[in-house]
């Protein structure tokens, strides 16, 4: 009889891990399989890593470098800090990330809308939370009826768990998804509400982007723009457009201003008064715009026209031509206001439809006089449009004329004084930006007698890929022309989307043009990738140079608890859910009238979170007692060493 030494205070299990090593694995990573700890990685890292892209989404940074950034803080926190309990760290990335989310307000749209990493955020979260309540089962394999009706653990078990587990994923996430998708757009207008005060207003960006925001009683054609990429607001919505801030239709030849400036107060529900000239308000496709403000100081409402409603915390006013801006109390960071526009239904073959409708006289008058000008540029404009039919397609052939001669280039040189913008831009220089190509079709188009003016706001150039909203940057300010037509009012046209970028070439960009674009996005990758093969390699071998340690004692710890079932099942008592092995076994020592089945759970419960594990020898006593059933071919220690006899002894 070999006797064996129970590990205690003093006397700990030779040749095991743990102290020797100097560092403790935390409970609940005791034993843990390592397909289960790679899912949780996993899941933890689409999380975090979709809150890193919502993080840096709205800065100069690629949301690219968010997501890996996160994505590889989260797996190396899983994967890298075992004295951590895992379920702590995976359900602190569920949190952080949630809380990078609402921070970013990629919490606040409907699921509905361009919001797949919303959902891939959401099919990580419940993978978290099913992948650590798996933890505390992941020992316990299934139980099968051997040949001499004795219950042993299923050789397929650890498949069947993968497989349960995936199911759970699945099931769980479709039921989340479906209940957001659903639920979301109903409930988030009486969570958040559709306006928020925001910050103060603040003159901090004076001279930068922010001055995009700010109004102007009149627009300088001979002054450079200022790009950058400030974000100057979001927009949450459910398509791209114009988002109009002003419009000029008074020009002198270097500068525009607005022939009725006067503003209007809003109807106390935030209504718009429709002007006879804006038969767009009237029109029958409706959309809603939730704009939010991220610059310190706006006191333009930016809308796609027509506005017909605008629900703002701010007093807010009108001008004829249907802009908005606040009356007394601007914009500052974080306000939100909620705009619903109308507009007519727009097609090629619904413009030329309505020619020879009637224009009001006021509108020609306003809007078609011959404009200041010079002579050869009244001359090109009426050349240009020669043969051409409706005033859509006279518009089209004055965009094309533009294309074939001009150029888009913020690099122009600026027009010399007492010379004529448009005239410098279409014969001399030839190169200009937005809103001297724009400036140039109102002038072109009046010449023609087709009523036109120009608008000022901005464009979308790049939607966010975790909330769908629409990021509006500085260097998105844009200017375009608006073109009357009987039955439909203003139409927008833009005419820089005709004429090409000046040095650019028009071919689609190679691999390595793409790689060097993109080495950053590409390095991280690489970087996330190397690191988890180092640290995957380095854990293995480590795994493989303990074969005493818990990892390597826990499957052992499986069977044993499954046989220790199996007693109880025999004798009728089963397991409590909350039954430990050593509470368990010392129930069922009453129950056969054994006290050695109280050392069988005791070396169980070591084995899977004792510092030192029981022996082999140990684990090699007590599965000989197991086999055995109730009477062992050997005697079993007790926790204290003693050795006792069968049961018949």
């Amino acid at each position: 009889m070999t006797e064996v030494a129970t590990p205690g205070p003093g006397r700990p299990d030779p040749g095991l891990g743990g102290p020797r090593g100097g560092r403790r694995i935390a409970a609940d990573r005791v034993g843990v399989q390592r397909w289960l700890l790679a899912a949780l990685a996993a899941a933890a890292a689409v999380c975090l890593g979709v809150g890193g892209q919502a993080a840096v989404a709205r800065g100069a940074m690629s949301p690219s470098v968010g997501l890996s950034v996160g994505a590889l803080a989260a797996a190396l926190a899983v994967l890298g800090l075992p004295s951590i309990s895992v379920r702590l760290i995976a359900r602190l990335c569920v949190v952080v990330s949630a809380a990078f989310l609402v921070r970013f307000g990629a919490l606040s749209g409907s699921l509905v809308v361009g919001s797949q990493n919303v959902l891939a955020w959401l099919v990580g979260v419940v993978a978290v939370f099913v992948l650590t309540d798996r933890l505390g089962t992941d020992a316990q394999p299934g139980l099968a009826e051997t040949g001499a009706g004795v219950a042993e653990p299923r050789s397929d078990s650890g498949r069947a768990r993968v497989l349960a587990t995936v199911q759970a994923v699945v099931l769980v996430t479709l039921a989340v998804v479906l209940l957001a998708v659903m639920v979301t757009p109903l409930a988030l207008p009486y969570v958040g509400g559709s306006a928020e005060t925001g910050n103060g207003p603040k003159l901090e960006s004076q001279g930068g982007g922010g001055a995009s925001l700010r109004s102007s009683e009149d627009l300088d054609m001979t002054q450079r723009p200022a790009l950058t990429d400030e974000v100057m607001f979001t927009v949450d919505t459910d398509r791209a457009t114009f988002w109009r801030g002003e419009t000029f239709d008074q020009w002198d030849g270097r500068t525009w201003t607005r022939s009725q400036p006067e503003r209007y107060p809003l109807s106390l529900s935030g209504q718009v008064t429709t002007y006879p000239d804006d038969l767009g308000a009237g029109g029958t496709e409706q959309f809603v715009q939730q704009i939010r403000i991220e610059t310190s100081y706006a006191d333009v409402v930016f809308a796609a026209p027509s506005a017909a409603k605008v629900v703002a915390n701010n007093p807010v006013f009108q001008r004829a031509d249907g802009s908005l801006g606040t009356s007394d109390v601007p914009f500052g960071s974080g306000a939100t206001y909620r705009v619903t526009s109308r507009r007519p239904v727009l097609t090629e073959a619904r413009l030329r439809s309505v020619e020879g409708g009637v224009t009001p006289p006021d509108v020609t008058r306003r809007f078609a006089s011959p404009p200041a000008t010079t002579a050869r540029v009244t001359a090109a404009a009426l050349k240009a449009t020669d043969g051409a039919g409706s005033t859509y397609d006279k518009i089209r052939a004055l965009e094309r004329w533009m294309g074939a001669r001009t150029e888009y280039s913020l690099d122009a040189p600026l027009s010399p004084k007492g010379v004529d913008v448009v005239d410098n831009f279409l014969f001399d220089t030839r190169l200009g930006w937005c809103e001297q190509v724009a400036s140039s079709l109102v002038v072109l188009a009046r010449a023609n007698g087709i009523p036109a003016r120009l608008a000022t706001g901005f464009v979308p150039d790049e939607r966010d890929p975790v909330t769908g909203r629409y990021i509006v940057r500085a260097r998105d300010a844009h200017a375009w022309t608006e073109v009357w037509f009987p039955e439909l009012g203003w139409v927008p046209f833009d005419p820089t989307a005709d004429v090409p970028l000046a040095g650019k070439s028009q071919t689609h960009q190679t691999l390595v043009e793409w790689l060097v674009d993109h080495a950053v996005t590409v390095g991280l990758a690489a970087a996330v990738i190397a690191v988890l093969a180092v640290s995957g390699t380095v854990a293995t071998r480590r795994w493989r140079r303990r074969p005493h340690s818990p990892r390597r004692s826990a499957p052992w710890a499986a069977h044993a608890d499954a046989r220790l079932d199996a007693l109880g099942a025999q004798v009728g008592r089963p397991r409590q859910v909350c039954e430990t092995a050593s509470a368990y076994s010392a129930a069922l020592a009453e129950r056969y009238d054994d006290e050695r089945l109280a050392a069988v759970g005791q070396a169980i419960d070591d084995a899977q979170f004792a510092v030192n594990p029981p022996s082999a020898e140990r684990q090699a006593t007590v599965d000989a007692y197991l086999r055995s059933a109730v009477v062992p071919e050997e005697p079993l220690l007790t926790t204290n060493g003693a050795a006792r006899g069968g049961a018949g002894q």
